[in-house]
């Protein structure tokens, strides 16, 4: 008796859900990211108004700066991580590509899947004369010695 292969849902559920939890890791690194750039506009208001110095202002600049690309480090971290589960997802559902069968008289038979053919390859032939086509075409040098008209010729006898 013939068997189709099924896919395991647990498998599948696995992955699905290290994906979930990876875009939420995203989004909350994105709302911390949010909010520390809310933080440092509240602090440029602050010295605007004259509330802190410019000193003060000038060293959070530097500690918010490097928070900002340490948070988006580790978002391209998460991000990449995403893609590789979503790759390892697709990979899996993809290996579970139904076979054909058919139904015969003689009962079920696997079908063989016609295989697409390749494109042929243009031969060598064709590029040559391409790359000749593209060249510009090269000037006859003149002769050094006109052809003598018979005047000339009489003359010359004489």
């Amino acid at each position: 008796m013939t068997q189709i292969r099924k896919i395991n849902e647990n498998n599948l559920d696995q992955l699905l859900k290290e994906i979930t939890v990876r875009g939420e890791e995203i989004r909350s690194l994105q709302d911390e990211k949010q909010s520390v750039m809310d933080e440092f506009r509240k602090e440029c208001d602050r010295f605007r108004n004259g509330q802190i110095s410019e000193r003060s202002l000038m060293a959070s600049t530097k500690k918010v700066n490097d928070e900002l690309a340490a948070l988006d480090l580790k978002i391209r971290r998460s991000i990449k991580e995403s893609r590789i589960s979503g790759r390892k997802a697709n990979i899996y559902v993809e290996s579970h590509v139904p076979e054909r069968y058919r139904a015969t008289h003689r009962g079920i038979i696997r079908a063989a899947i016609k295989k697409k053919r390749a494109p042929k390859k243009q031969k060598i032939r064709r590029a040559r004369k391409a790359a000749k086509a593209r060249r510009p075409a090269r000037a006859r040098p003149r002769r050094a010695v006109r052809a003598r008209s018979r005047r000339s010729a009489k003359r010359r006898r004489r």
